[in-house]
């Protein structure tokens, strides 16, 4: 029989890092059967695709309530689990639901490969870290931190990299700090990258018009926002008459980091392409108060960051305002660091730290990955 690989991504970044995946494992494993749950690459490239949970995902406990999708993948799974007989498992970055795809799979005597674990680490839950480590059968963290954390409950915990810091060094090969110093920067202008998902845009937009607004009037400084994913364009242009001040930026992506001499950023994996890019960055984050009031009890100790930059260096390099955001307070920490050039340079230094630890070890970590999966040719 053929070898089938299941794979499920929870966002849609780990959609993407699913679906670099699927050629490597289809070269190891000739006449490999690929059945994924995911986003719309994963839809593309696998030959049975059961459930877009990826495109809906949303941050926080409350928010994940109503999202039917992941009902009907699970249930869905549970009979497809039933009906056939899969080689390997791999789950990457599925956030709340980890702990319910993962036993249900290795219920059936499914080897699973856990890549990009929820933050269970950073939070130190213990009872949902050993939920995770008892389904695994490996575990490929993609920080040192987050490795070191699963290391003591489980034999089997690799670090390869993290496949976002790969990416960029694909596609952008020549950064680097003596490219990044070599670029002339207005001081006038701040990037804005309000995120990927409508519940950001919703929870974010007011605070980014209303920021715009004390920079410009105040300041005369313009904060723009990032060319948006194409499939929150209309939804946000129709908001974002509320708010005059913040504009749309008309060139590329790319031109606005070579441009903007800082940017303000929703949390998400955007934060890390900043670092990469060298460009200092002040974070913000809000989700629905219900989830901040029920996270309180999961997480005792309290969040303490929300940026990637500080979750995986495990201190503060870049500012962050979680929960409570302040406009007036989040415009005078962006002017604040903008006329500070001792600050900003320690957050390029730190960043540039960062970065030469994520990077991968090799030419390329999806092989190294692939290999971790235990594939049986005859189930």
């Amino acid at each position: 029989m053929k070898p089938r690989i299941l794979i499920i991504a929870g966002e849609m970044s780990s959609d993407k890092y699913g679906a670099a995946l699927v050629p490597e494992i289809r070269a190891q494993y000739l006449g490999v059967h690929i059945t994924a749950i995911g986003g719309l690459e994963l839809k593309t490239l696998a030959d049975t695709f059961i459930e877009d949970i990826a495109s809906t995902n949303s941050v926080g406990i409350f928010e994940q309530l109503g999202r039917w999708a992941v009902r009907r993948a699970i249930k869905q799974l549970k009979k497809t689990l039933l009906s056939t007989s899969f080689s390997s498992a791999i789950i990457i970055d599925c956030a709340h639901i980890n702990t319910k795809f993962g036993p249900l799979i290795s219920a059936h005597n499914i080897p699973v490969v856990s890549y990009i674990t929820p933050n269970f680490w950073m939070w130190n839950d213990q009872k949902n870290m050993a939920i995770l480590a008892a389904y695994s059968h490996t575990i490929i963290a993609v920080s040192p931190a987050e490795r070191d954390a699963f290391k003591p409950i489980h034999n089997n915990v690799k670090y390869f990299g993290h496949p976002l810091v790969e990416n960029l060094v694909k596609s952008s090969p020549e950064t680097s700090a003596e490219s990044v110093s070599a670029i002339t920067r207005n001081p006038q202008l701040i990037a804005g990258y309000i995120g990927s998902r409508k519940q950001e845009v919703n929870n974010l937009l007011p605070t980014f018009g209303k920021v715009a607004e004390i920079l410009k009037t105040i300041h005369d400084i313009d904060l723009v926002l990032a060319p948006l994913p194409p499939h929150l364009m209309p939804y946000t242009k129709s908001r974002l008459k509320k708010w005059p001040y913040l504009k749309e930026w008309a060139h590329t992506n790319e031109n606005l980091l070579n441009t903007a001499t800082m940017a303000l950023a929703g949390a998400g994996t955007t934060t890390l392409e900043l670092t990469k890019k060298g460009l200092p960055q002040v974070v913000v984050g809000r989700i629905h108060p219900l989830s901040a009031f029920i996270g309180r009890f999961f997480i005792p100790q309290g969040l303490n960051h929300i940026a990637l930059p500080n979750i995986l260096s495990g201190r503060a390099i870049v500012p962050e305002f979680i929960q409570s955001l302040n406009p007036h307070d989040i415009a005078t920490e962006l002017v604040k660091l903008i006329q500070n050039t001792e600050a900003l340079s320690t957050i390029k230094s730190n960043y540039e730290a960062l970065i030469k630890e994520l990077t991968p070890n090799s030419a390329s970590l999806v092989p190294q990955v692939v290999s971790e999966l235990v594939v049986i040719n005859n189930p």
